[in-house]
């Protein structure tokens, strides 16, 4: 498949999302009522890195199919059209701090609760942390705003 990888810093542009912004390029699959489906190849990031398919990441995509999103259709793209798509850096870092990091707190207090009273109770502890941390940080997820993409430009096929 095609390499949709470009990753970079914003041009300036009406529709940008920031500096820190993650970009993309994706080609739009189909457009209804404003929305717009594009399709984003999930080892695109793998053929621009050093490592390229000996990691476990290359291997563990290779498995997987296209990545499909819906964007609001702000640029009046057509299907076939090659689009940048942008998340703010910003909020993907507070998305990536809830799903990793209030679990990981979660196994560790437990952890730490549990080892006053034995090493039994420091490992039930621990799993206990852990689920009660994946559910809060799904229902962080869940209840604080989307991230959604935004179409910023237009561009030519990668």
């Amino acid at each position: 498949m095609t390499d949709f990888n470009r990753m970079s810093e914003p041009e300036s542009s009406p529709n940008t999302c920031g500096p820190s912004a993650v970009e993309r390029v994706v080609q739009v699959e189909h457009v209804n009522q404003g929305i717009a489906t594009v399709v984003a190849d999930p080892l695109s990031a793998c053929k621009g890195c050093a490592q390229n398919q000996s990691c476990g990441q290359a291997t563990l995509s290779g498995m997987k199919k296209p990545m499909r999103l819906q964007v609001r259709n702000t640029l009046q793209a057509q299907v076939g059209d090659w689009v940048v798509i942008a998340v703010p850096g910003g909020s993907l870092l507070r998305d990536l701090g809830i799903g990793y990091g209030v679990p990981l707190v979660g196994f560790l207090c437990g952890g730490l609760l549990g080892s006053v009273y034995g090493d039994s109770l420091a490992v039930i502890l621990a799993a206990v942390g852990l689920g009660l941390g994946i559910i809060l940080s799904r229902w962080m997820v869940a209840s604080s705003a989307p991230s959604q993409p935004t179409m910023i430009r237009k561009t030519t096929a990668p």
